[in-house]
């Protein structure tokens, strides 16, 4: 019976977890953004905003979720209670205008060579810090366990590994290539970077860094994509 009020605690804590359908919509400074990529990092659920900018997506509170549109800098938004009363609006920004060639000098220290550290540190991803401290103690992991924060924060981990390989893709490779070359859809080249960021296999032959490999890989990735 002295149990109970820790299991209730936790049945609490599941049944806050469950997911509520997130309305918003997307704008920029001209107006509101249709064909908006609107990703749930965290479920894998994926939709796009209408002609009007608007999108309705399953969330639960700290899900994150991801909002892409060609020609426009990527926005991440952590799920908060807030988000689920009212109409939830998110700002994108135009990318600039990049430049043809830029020279950055730093200067940088390594900690191992100077006796610091022994060995040189792990460096973790956002996402990958908020899992280690989900796990930092036997009570945390117990909780978040059984709650799905665990789970989800997992999930959130190995999507931020695909966001590095998408990327690695998008600096090296010009939107026309895709569209020239490889015949994809211009309001699809952004679905099939992630389609190519999630293959585990292309993301070994990504890894080589050999640029002939990765075109060909990238080449039976687009047959592949075209048939859906």
């Amino acid at each position: 019976m002295k149990f109970r009020p820790i299991f209730s605690f936790l049945f609490l804590l599941t049944a806050c977890a469950q997911a509520q359908m997130l309305n918003g919509t997307v704008k920029s400074v001209n107006g509101t953004l249709p064909r908006v990529i609107v990703l749930n990092l965290s479920t894998e659920q994926e939709t796009r905003t209408d002609e009007l900018g608007r999108f309705s997506i399953a969330a639960s509170e700290d899900d994150l979720i991801l909002f892409e549109k060609t020609g426009y800098v990527k926005a991440r938004h952590l799920v908060e209670k807030a988000d689920f009363s009212g109409n939830f609006s998110l700002l994108m920004e135009e990318k600039p205008e990049e430049l043809e060639e830029v020279i950055v000098y730093t200067q940088s220290y390594d900690l191992v060579k100077m006796g610091i550290l022994q060995k040189q540190p792990k460096r973790l991803t956002v996402a990958e810090r908020r899992l280690y401290t989900a796990q930092s103690t036997t009570i945390d992991g117990l909780i978040n366990a059984i709650s799905g924060r665990t789970k989800m924060l997992k999930r959130a981990a190995k999507h931020e590994r695909y966001e590095r390989n998408y990327e690695k893709l998008n600096r090296m490779f010009e939107e026309s290539y895709f569209t020239e070359s490889l015949k994809i859809p211009k309001d699809d080249v952004a679905r099939f970077l992630y389609y190519a960021a999630e293959n585990q296999k292309f993301t070994v032959v990504l890894s080589s860094g050999n640029r002939f490999q990765i075109m060909f890989a990238l080449s039976e990735l687009a047959t592949e994509f075209k048939k859906f």
